[in-house]
């Protein structure tokens, strides 16, 4: 189980982006079949997927956004995902966090086959349990204090949650699971405190992604070695 990091806002109405008409409810999906520790080695997504992570508040959903829209990948926001399909997605509420609990195993079952196409740039900020196989690159957003802590006050969290998220980010709690999860993945570590980190990160995800096999430049990642962390202030 993993907190959603919200603060519980309502489930939004389904969509025609969620494969549904109109509100009616989302059905739980059938559980995914699972493959060997070789097939899963073997396997490989139509084209490659981006993890993007990083502590609430540092502008995942934003970047993640702006990427998709730079390089024609889809976004995908697993906490919006999740909110959207509440009946099953989520597997109780920490009220001492004040956020629900994901139902990661239905949350990944549900993803499986958006995965499974490829192109997707996936948006979340607990990782250790998503298949290693979906990621191709992994990019960990960073904020210092000061732009971390003005950023959760301004989304209104209690001070209690606010702390805790800005003490995660000092000792990089998320770049640290993300660096456990998918060790041999390559990953981009980026500062995102200033307006205008925005489009300089996209530029370096972009081009990251471009030096994938099957990402569209035809090479290896230009300086950016698998299972070694590149950072940009």
């Amino acid at each position: 189980m993993a907190a959603n990091g919200g603060a519980s806002p309502p489930s939004p109405p389904a969509t025609a982006a969620d494969g549904v008409a109109g509100a009616l409810p989302l059905p739980r999906p059938v559980p995914a079949p699972r493959m060997t520790a070789a097939a899963a080695a073997a396997w490989r997504p139509g084209r490659p997927n981006i993890l993007l992570t990083g502590t609430p508040g540092t502008g995942k959903s934003t970047t993640a956004a702006a990427v998709a829209a730079a390089v024609g990948l889809t976004h995908v926001d697993v906490g919006a995902y999740a909110s959207a399909r509440a009946d099953w997605a989520y597997d109780g509420w920490d009220a001492a966090r004040e956020c629900h609990l994901l139902d990661e195993d239905a949350v990944a079952d549900g993803l499986e086959a958006t995965m499974a196409t490829g192109g997707v740039v996936l948006d979340y900020h607990t990782v250790d349990w998503l298949p290693l196989r979906w990621v191709q690159l992994v990019v960990v957003l960073r904020a210092h204090t000061e732009s971390l802590y003005d950023r959760l006050t301004a989304r209104g969290y209690a001070d209690a949650k606010r702390r805790e998220n800005v003490e995660a980010e000092v000792h990089q709690v998320v770049l640290d699971e993300a660096t456990a999860a998918f060790p041999d993945t390559p990953r981009l570590v980026l500062w995102a405190d200033l307006p205008s980190s925005l489009s300089r990160n996209v530029a370096a995800i972009a081009a990251a992604y471009a030096a994938l096999p099957g990402g569209g430049g035809g090479g290896e990642a230009g300086g950016l070695r698998r299972g070694r962390c590149r950072s940009q202030r």
